[in-house]
């Protein structure tokens, strides 16, 4: 019944004297909160149609005759629209009237309906007579079942009872007459008693009883020792044997996981890999034999599945909830579809019980604008996706080499330069962090299939599309590396940290002495203002050839640099050596300062300007400056402010 009538069985029935007013209500609860619901607004006061066609389904059915309803509802399940014959077998060839059989397959004009996997059964109803039935039906069976119970104990205790009596009777008259004289035996035991009494009198048999219980003691220490002694080697065989068992047991075997899909033999891969709390592989052959497993805890194997466990257990929340998430974003697509759409009427629901109605949908636009993919496609595709797997693996260290021969590059214009006040060599190196040991391994283990999947099922259409849906993880794991990418600090599209190797670098400075021990700058913390500027004119230097260098020999091919009151905290010894050693880097510096710092700057200056404002115009003008005799005025000024105290004094 809940098949023939799908369309109307979950339709809320209201009066229709309520219609007013009743949207707002309804607006006043939680969509999200909700499951999605119809109703239908019906005239009680009104007459239906209420007779019935004998031989179909609803002649079958039995109608709450108190229900303010019931006309409406009988006038509706015997239309042509919902009713349907009962029948054993559904005639294909008829098309005019709509069918049931027993199992509930339908049949109605060119289309026809199966299954009821997921339908929650809706039609029924009970009153008080039915359940006053019911319950006195219970009550009867119930005083039978204890009458039963009663009636089957007193036999099978009456029958106990029999075969003891007869088991008794049968041991009785198999036994000879000593084992049943009961004087004899107490005689018997007397005479034993006192031998004992006598024996255990004897002055002997005491002291070699003390004998015997220290020689019992002596036993048990020896016991103990060979036990420890066995115990001890038995751990140690017991290791030896573990591993060769194991080694027996798995040393040949190859587990092929083609019976798994992509994504869960990546998943199943990298919990194992989180099993092992050691970097060192030679130790992993005697954590999974059980060598490291401490007492009170579980095995390795234990713990290997229990965390496969927690971690698919996860998987299969997270899967659940997005199934939930997709089913309700996919009805309200249905909701808009039938909205816009459909021409169906009330008989299509907004449900994905009738998905098979927009599969229908679906196959029809697609036979109008898709068409499938060949193999060959596949084929090209796979290959294109190994090509581009194997430039990753290459970059990975081609990237870091292709760093270290620029910094080499540039630690060789760096050479003839002094740094510090020693006079020291400056060169700048790097450090990378490792990549992500899953990324990476899920990087080879994929590789490996597209190497498999080359050798062997190239010509295979059927693997070549297993092959292309395996890469799906992988191509998963790269778009999210590649989602971390943004311009940050000024530095271009940087954050991916398996892919960028500037994300896992880190550069420090050594200052190379002859006399004295090297000296290594990873940071700028305890240096004064002075060294800090000559640091960071080697550094800043260093980079701009790192990024301008365009030909071989690394000499930037845009060498302008504009300082804007640079070295203003570095005192004359610094701002010198600072400004000299980008020069020779092969830049053009131009350096704006103020007055207290143009003596220094003047002295390996090439040409020297100064800035004026006119207040009457208020624009200012540059004026080219005679190093000459503006140098000879510093000198005076600097003499003076030397030989004034010694005069006053």
């Amino acid at each position: 019944m809940d098949v023939t009538y799908a369309p109307i069985a979950q339709t809320i029935l209201v009066d229709k004297r309520h219609e007013q007013g009743f949207a707002a209500k309804v607006s006043a609860i939680d969509p999200t909160r909700m499951t999605r619901r119809a109703w239908r607004f019906v005239d009680t006061d009104a007459q239906y149609d209420s007779a019935c066609n004998e031989g179909w389904i609803s002649s079958k059915l039995r109608y709450k005759e108190d229900s303010p309803f019931v006309g409406w509802l009988k006038e509706q399940t015997a239309s042509q629209r919902f009713d349907a014959r009962c029948v054993e077998a559904i005639d294909d060839m008829d098309r005019a009237e709509r069918q049931v059989q027993v199992d509930g397959q339908i049949k109605s004009g060119d289309r026809g309906f199966h299954g009821v996997k997921g339908l929650r059964q809706v039609i029924g109803f009970v009153n008080e007579r039915y359940l006053a039935e019911l319950e006195r039906q219970l009550d009867g069976a119930e005083r039978a079942l204890e009458d039963a119970d009663r009636r089957g104990r007193q036999m099978a205790n009456a029958m106990t009872l029999l075969q003891d009596e007869h088991e008794l009777a049968l041991t009785v008259a198999d036994l000879p007459w000593g084992k049943i004289d009961v004087d004899g035996l107490e005689t018997k035991a007397e005479r034993i008693r006192l031998q004992i009494e006598r024996i255990e009198s004897d002055p002997e048999l005491a002291q070699l009883q003390d004998e015997l219980k220290q020689l019992l003691r002596q036993k048990d220490d020896e016991g103990k020792t060979r036990y420890r002694a066995e115990a001890e080697l038995e751990n140690a065989q017991h290791a030896v044997q573990a591993e060769q068992a194991w080694l027996d047991m798995h040393g040949d075997s190859d587990f092929d996981d083609a019976a798994l899909s992509d994504m869960v033999s990546n998943l199943l891969a990298d919990t194992y890999e989180t099993c092992f709390d050691t970097s060192r592989p030679q130790e992993r052959p005697q954590r999974i034999a059980g060598g490291f497993d401490r007492e009170g805890t579980a095995p390795f194997d234990v713990r290997v599945l229990r965390r496969i466990g927690n971690t698919v257990r996860a998987r299969l929340q997270q899967i659940d909830e997005r199934a939930v998430q997709l089913r309700a974003d996919t009805e309200r697509a249905m909701g808009d579809y039938l909205k816009h759409h459909s021409t169906e009427g009330d008989t299509v629901m907004a449900s994905v019980e009738d998905y098979p109605y927009f599969l229908d949908e679906l196959k029809n636009f697609n036979m109008l604008v898709t068409r499938a993919a060949t193999d060959e496609e596949y084929a090209n595709s796979v290959e294109k996706l190994y090509m581009s797997f194997q430039q990753l693996n290459r970059a990975f260290n081609t990237d870091e080499e292709n760093v270290r021969e620029q910094l080499d590059r540039i630690n060789g214009m760096l050479k003839g330069q002094q740094f510090g006040p020693r006079g020291g060599r400056l060169s700048l190196h790097v450090d990378f962090h490792p990549i992500d040991r899953q990324f990476k391994s899920s990087l080879g283990r994929i590789m490996s299939k597209l190497d498999d999947w080359t050798r062997n099922a190239r010509s295979n259409p059927m693997e070549t599309r297993k092959a292309f849906a395996g890469c799906e993880t992988f191509i998963g794991r790269l778009q999210a590396e590649l989602g971390q990418i943004r311009d940050t600090n000024g530095i271009k599209e940087y954050g991916a940290r398996n892919l960028d190797p500037r994300v896992r670098s880190s550069f420090y400075a050594i200052v190379h002495h002859n006399d004295l021990p090297d000296e290594r700058i990873s940071s700028t913390g305890g240096k004064s203002g002075g060294a800090l500027q000559e640091l960071t004119s080697f550094v800043y230097g260093a980079a701009l050839i790192y990024l301008l260098g365009g030909d071989l020999t690394g000499k930037p091919t845009y060498t302008t640099l504009f300082l804007d009151e640079a070295l203003i905290k570095a005192d004359g010894r610094y701002t010198k050596r600072a400004l000299t050693v980008l020069p020779r880097l092969g830049f053009q510096i131009i350096v704006s300062a103020p007055e207290s710092k143009t003596a220094e700057i003047l002295s390996i200056a090439d040409k020297a300007y100064v800035a004026y404002k006119d207040p009457a115009t208020g624009n200012s003008y540059l004026q080219e400056l005679d190093r000459e005799p503006a140098t000879q005025a510093e000198t005076q000024d600097a003499t003076v402010e030397q030989t004034q105290p010694a005069t006053e004094a």
